[in-house]
């Protein structure tokens, strides 16, 4: 099976390069998903019989301010690789997020109520539904939350790499305590993505993908601090509130992990993907 990654180089881009199973023959090269041009001449290159579509614009931040620019690349730039995946007959597996979710009916289901509340949540479901309101191309949507890992180098960092670089140089912390997710490791997300590509096949589906346990940002902060030798007492929890001139963030977006379960799949919790992080750089 010949597979495109797009977005190879972010976090999980690369982390799906690090994982590719037997029988698939994986290619990734940069492109721009806006030119219609580039992405025909990437898949004439490619020939995939399936597109795992990770490239767009992922910094929330940048999204609230950017309006345009994260619509265009998020919503038109996967418009030209759905256009291409109905040209070139390739199945469409899009990588969205838990932003979808207004975060104030937790657990979600993959198809419970979606209602964003900020721009980037907002790009993700418009994407999402343009997907589910074409009926000439296979997709699969892919919600990961708030994935971790070692970034490529020059990249965009993510909480457990920013809070090392923190703690490292001495800093203190603040980190929200009232915000609940499920913290997944990037390795773990790209690995049940590659499981979902061969047993989920029918024309429209959607898996949320995390590990079963569940804490605030602040717990995680701790567990990252031991995992890595440094000192916890550096991190203080604190509300949400406190971080001034930042998007929105919804409080508890976590997914129940039922169909992840009856597909067999299941992901390390934080501790344990702590662990095994800290192992790629031994």
């Amino acid at each position: 099976m010949k597979t495109l990654i797009t977005g190879a180089s972010g976090l999980l881009g690369s982390y799906l390069l690090k994982t590719i199973p037997q029988g698939i023959e994986a290619y990734s090269k940069r492109f721009d998903i806006l030119s219609k041009d580039d992405t025909y001449a990437a898949f004439d290159e490619a020939k995939p019989d399936v597109v795992i579509h990770c490239a767009g614009e992922g910094r929330v931040d940048f999204a609230q301010e950017n309006r345009c620019q994260a619509w265009r690349l998020n919503l038109e730039g996967t418009e030209n690789i759905l256009r291409a995946c109905r040209y070139w007959g390739a199945r469409l597996v899009y990588i969205s997020s838990n932003a979808i979710y207004n975060g104030f009916n937790p657990p979600y289901g993959e198809y419970s109520a979606c209602h964003p509340i900020n721009q980037y949540g907002a790009t993700k479901l418009a994407t999402e539904q343009m997907l589910v309101n074409q009926f000439m191309v296979d997709t699969t949507t892919i919600r990961p939350i708030l994935l971790y890992g070692w970034p490529q180098p020059d990249k965009r960092d993510n909480f457990v790499t920013r809070l090392l670089a923190d703690l490292n140089m001495g800093m203190d912390v603040k980190v929200a305590d009232d915000i609940i997710s499920q913290p997944t490791y990037a390795k773990d997300c790209a690995e049940a993505i590659w499981r979902s590509v061969e047993m989920l096949k029918n024309q429209k589906e959607c898996l949320n993908i995390a590990p079963k346990e569940k804490m605030s940002l602040f717990k995680f902060a701790v567990e990252v601090a031991k995992a890595f030798d440094l000192d916890p007492a550096r991190i203080t929890p604190v509300h949400s509130s406190e971080f001034k001139g930042l998007a929105p963030r919804p409080i508890d977006t976590t997914y129940d992990t039922i169909t992840l379960e009856k597909l067999g799949i299941s992901l390390r919790n934080p501790a344990e993907g702590l662990r095994a992080m800290r192992a790629e750089k031994e």
